[in-house]
């Protein structure tokens, strides 16, 4: 059994991780912004301590007990009008205290989630860790900058990177699959841009939470950064004809025109030196699809 403290325990990724690593038998720990009286009885019910902190003090960790592996999961999302002091305060500034929090308090690992976002606009083709960044947007360069912060304790902990496509699962939101799905479960006409495209930008969140539950396990080619995809691309059709067919919908699929092209996510370095392990993109969509028509018929 090993010790975790898990930044934003609190959201999609949060929960879904901390269910996951008490089902390992291991010590959880989580820091949320709000602990709201239902997110306490959620801790609680799991067996799982939970402190109200805010990541962008300084020393706001001070008081906490070492643990042996850390999730930076908390960050400032791009929903609403998120000005860019916000974003450096939570995604920069907050990931600053918490790798030197980290660094102090001798931890063995630090695992920072961040985003595809970092790359801004790839113009298609394969994406890695080497792919230049292109015009990021203000959240895209919040991510990147909380990803150099975190790097700055390498030298004290093993630090991994994990750059996230869309994460799918129960909760999922702010993501085009989760949208769509919205949309197809509505019976909206769907319109499909650069439909012929490949596909694979999607992580079901049971893959990911595996991945990070897995760190004990892990010596120093875990270190540094990871992007994450899932496997066999398809055609940005065939997703949106996946999901019409899984949720049994009445959508009518057209094509159009124009939009950013699609691109295909090599993760080959991630399965080689984490030992990442995933869905297909078709399973991974077919299962997230499932899951929430499940959920709407309960």
């Amino acid at each position: 059994m090993s010790s975790f403290l898990v930044t934003g325990g609190a959201s999609f990724i949060g929960r879904h991780l901390t269910e996951a690593l008490v089902r390992a038998n291991h010590e959880v720990t989580l820091v949320v912004r709000n602990a709201s009286p239902g997110r306490r009885s959620w801790s609680q019910n799991l067996g799982v301590a939970m402190e109200e902190i805010d990541l962008s003090t300084r020393d706001s960790l001070k008081r906490m007990p070492p643990h042996e592996f850390v999730v930076h999961a908390a960050a400032r999302s791009i929903v609403g009008q998120a000005g860019g002091a916000s974003l450096v305060r939570d995604n920069v500034q907050a990931s600053r205290y918490v790798a030197n929090w980290a660094k102090q308090s001798r931890a063995t690992a630090l695992v920072g989630l961040s985003s595809m976002s970092v790359f801004g606009r790839p113009t298609g083709g394969l994406v890695n860790e080497l792919t230049v960044s292109q015009n990021p947007s203000r959240y895209g360069i919040s991510k990147l900058l909380g990803e150099r912060a975190l790097l700055e304790v390498e030298d004290s902990c093993l630090v991994t990177i994990l750059r996230l496509p869309g994460v799918v699962g129960i909760g999922a939101h702010r993501i085009w699959l989760s949208r769509l799905l919205s949309s197809v479960l509505e019976d909206e006409p769907i319109t499909v841009l650069n439909a012929s495209d490949q596909f694979n930008n999607v992580v079901h969140v049971s893959d990911l939470c595996s991945l990070i539950a897995e760190s004990p396990q892990r010596g120093s080619d875990a270190a540094g950064t990871f992007v994450l995809g899932a496997r066999e691309p398809v055609p940005v059709r065939k997703v949106v004809e996946t999901v019409v067919d899984v949720a049994e919908s009445g959508s009518r699929i057209h094509e159009g025109h124009g939009g950013p092209p699609a691109f295909v996510i090599d993760d080959s370095r991630a399965r080689r030196c984490l030992g990442y392990e995933s869905l297909t993109t078709l399973s991974a969509i077919s299962r997230y699809v499932r899951e929430i028509v499940k959920l709407r018929d309960q």
